[in-house]
């Protein structure tokens, strides 16, 4: 009977031992330990009593039910008194609470604490608050008052806050406010972690930052994560938020993707990355945005008809340098009643605008939808208002670096003929200077971008800027539109409008076209450029470029380089040929180069250019142009030098049309500058419809009767059919003359 009281009490003094070992303590100065806690939260209150003290390494060996939050002060701050916080999970385990007002784990001005859920090769640790709820600072982890240098790895977080994005201070993993005491949060990573909802319902934001202006949050990392089903339905949603009050955030390596359909039911906006304010300096890099999963299968799916916002990167930027790189968008499907254009506009993958006089961006790399497949991402709206759709839109920034971006595989549905514009990249701000250069638009399939609208103001444009700078070595291939008839229905390579300076060169342009299933045709090019202070556009090689609208209409024409508007234009060393409008029935339907301005102090200077055109049509009538010039009475007014070309055109002429070398709009001569010399003029035998010159009057047929009517200029130009190794677009001797062989 001794023996069984004995143990009896033995058991009995254990019980209350294996109840508070669901956390070990262990510490270097203090309390040594290990000692042993029911939970987090009294572990913590020791901490912050100066129980234990130095270096700390708290075990989590049980799973946890908190029902106090769990909150850890500074060092320095009552009693507490460490250096470095280790809190890590023996075997896989679960912290979890239900809090409407605060966080499961709360590090109040802690500094130097790692949470690391890793100790069987996974993330072994999961913290979870399952209060589903829009109240501030609703949060599963939160940092505050100067949290500074603490790691959150290779955890499995779960939280539900629901409020606003842009209202309300909560999200899973919180990094909030600090004070002018306190300082800022700074220098924490959040790393390696599966960040989602807890149950089924969903957070509105799974990483907040909701900094202080006294107190701005600086140098943090959310790096390798999985941030996956943060949406609502009737509030604005994001997996990473900034406020104005943060400042050189790295966002790297994150997958966010969505394993359901999710369906808006008001007018909200969905990103996956969002920075508002005046914030700078962040860093958003190798992210993946899209998809159903991590491993990049499924379609991260919306659906719906309610006006909604859908921008996978939105940042608003301050002064200073912010950079965009490597991130890739695909694996989407969006519909919605999206409309807006511009900087108003629903679709635009990745926008970053900014209101400062002196913020620059670095935007390079990024892959949005895919170079070798259609529909990589669909975007579907079911309004019909007017609307833009954007891959990169840039907006308003002193200077922008755009470099080694990929966007092809984007799909548009539209209802009926909407006024649509789709851009693969945007550059707005008339006092930018931007450097554009080796970036990829549309892929090596046909139509990789297409925009279906058949409106009069339908768009398609591969780069487009109204800011100065250097777009060089671009390559702009395989887009497409199906517009009306309209100066403003255009499909083009590059577009400029501006009224700065700017260079356009060694770009490669093709396969840019009208389809032709509707709509009676665009202005097809495969450079525009509508204005400028001084433009240069040298060594560019533009080929296939085509229109297949059945269209009459005298303003519609595929061009190689269409000018409307620039004070001096220099086009030197490109490359035009295999420009084709196969169903048209105009007598002007083809241009290589067209000079159209009628601004009153242009300047035009066109040398060493090579053109070559030999366009059919199924249409009654056909006619086309190597040059075309608008003539004026005025001198200076779209003025031309014309020197050292080879304008070639073997198009056979249908109907009323004709075969023309260089035509002119009117017989005044007055704007034709007589420094033009030295050019080859070639329009096939000469005959009636074969000409070398043609003003709507006079049409001259051969190179005599041509240089007798301009004299005194041309002088020295000739005619023949040269000897080109290539005229294949592709051929790396396109266009090149074989000088072993004489012009003929």
């Amino acid at each position: 009977m001794k023996r069984l009281i004995v143990l009896l009490l033995l058991a009995a003094a254990a019980f209350p031992t294996s109840l508070y070992a669901q956390v070990s303590v262990t510490a270097t100065l203090g309390t040594t330990g290990p000692t042993s806690y029911a939970n987090l939260n009294t572990a913590f209150t020791a901490i912050n009593g100066g129980t234990h003290q130095g270096a700390i390494s708290i075990s989590i060996t049980a799973n946890i039910t908190e029902t106090l939050f769990a909150q850890l002060n500074a060092s320095g701050s009552g009693s507490a008194s460490y250096t470095s916080i280790s809190i890590t999970p023996v075997g896989a385990r679960t912290v979890t609470g239900a809090f409407t007002a605060s966080a499961v784990i709360d590090l109040n001005g802690a500094d130097n604490v790692t949470i690391d859920g890793k100790n069987d090769g996974t993330n072994s640790l999961t913290v979870s608050n399952t209060s589903a709820g829009s109240g501030a600072n609703l949060s599963t982890i939160r940092m505050i008052n100067g949290a500074t240098n603490n790691v959150v790895t290779n955890c499995t977080l779960l939280g539900s806050f629901n409020g606003s994005v842009t209202a309300n201070p909560g999200g899973t993993v919180l990094i909030a406010t600090g004070s002018s005491g306190t300082g800022g949060n700074n220098n924490n990573t959040v790393s390696n972690n599966n960040i989602g909802p807890a149950g089924s319902n969903l957070p509105s934001k799974a990483v907040n930052g909701n900094g202080s202006s006294s107190a701005i949050n600086t140098g943090n990392t959310i790096s390798n994560n999985k941030i996956f089903d943060y949406f609502s339905a009737g509030q604005n949603n994001a997996g990473v938020y900034l406020n104005g009050s943060n400042a050189s955030w790295t966002i790297t390596g994150n997958r966010f993707y969505q394993t359901a359909s999710r369906q808006p039911t008001s007018g909200i906006q969905h990103s996956a990355v969002w920075a508002i304010g005046s914030t700078n300096g962040h860093n958003i890099s190798n992210n993946i945005i899209g998809y159903a999963s991590a491993t990049a299968t499924g379609v991260y799916t919306f659906t719906g008809t309610s006006s909604s916002d859908f921008i996978p990167i939105y940042l608003q930027c301050g002064d200073g340098t912010s950079t965009i790189s490597g991130n890739t968008i695909a694996g989407i499907s969006a519909t919605a009643g999206y409309s807006g254009t511009g900087s108003s506009s629903s679709l635009r993958m990745i926008f970053a605008t900014t209101s400062a006089s002196n913020a620059d961006i670095v935007v390079s790399g990024n892959t949005i939808g895919s170079s070798s497949a259609t529909g990589v991402v669909a975007l579907t709206t079911t309004s019909s208002s007017t609307m833009d759709v954007f891959g990169i839109f840039l907006n308003a920034f002193k200077t922008a670096t755009v470099s080694s971006n990929i966007i092809g595989g984007i799909s548009l549905g539209l209802p009926g003929n909407a006024g649509t514009k789709l851009i693969g990249i945007s550059l707005t701000g008339s006092t930018g200077i931007y450097t554009c250069q080796n970036n990829s638009i549309g892929g090596t399939v046909a139509h990789s971008l297409t925009n279906t609208s058949n409106s009069t103001s339908s768009q398609m444009i591969g780069i487009s800027s109204n800011g100065g700078g250097t777009f060089s070595g671009n390559l702009v291939r395989n887009i497409s539109g199906n517009g009306g008839s309209g100066t403003s229905s255009i499909i083009t390579g590059l577009y400029f409008n501006g009224t700065t300076a700017l260079t356009i060169t060694q770009n490669t342009l093709f396969a840019i076209s009208h389809r032709g299933t509707s709509g009676t045709g665009s202005i097809v090019s495969g450079i525009q450029v509508d204005g400028g202070s001084t433009v240069d556009i040298t060594r560019n090689k533009i080929y296939d470029i085509s229109s297949a609208a059945a269209s009459t209409a005298t303003t519609i024409a595929v061009n190689g380089i269409y000018v409307t508007n620039g004070a001096t234009v220099n086009i030197a060393n490109n490359f035009i040929g295999d420009l084709r409008s196969t169903a048209s029935s105009q007598v002007d339907a083809v241009r290589g180069i067209a000079l159209n301005t009628s601004t009153a102090t242009t300047a035009v200077n066109v040398s060493f250019n090579t053109v070559y055109i030999n366009a059919t049509t199924s249409g009654a009538n056909l006619g086309t142009s190597a040059l075309f010039h608008r003539a004026s009475a005025t001198t200076t007014t779209n003025t031309l030098t014309l020197r050292n070309n080879v304008l070639v055109n073997l198009t056979t002429a249908k109907g009323t049309g004709l075969t023309v070398a260089l035509r002119r709009s009117a017989t005044n001569l007055e704007n034709y500058a007589t420094a033009s010399n030295n050019n080859l003029f070639y329009a096939g035998t000469p005959g009636a419809a074969n000409l070398i010159y043609y003003d709507g009057t006079n049409a001259d047929q051969t190179l005599a009767a041509f240089k007798a009517r301009v004299t005194t200029r041309e002088t020295a130009s000739i005619t023949g059919s040269p000897t080109f190794l290539s005229t294949t677009g592709s051929s790396s001797n396109f266009l090149r003359i074989n000088t072993t062989e004489p012009t003929s």
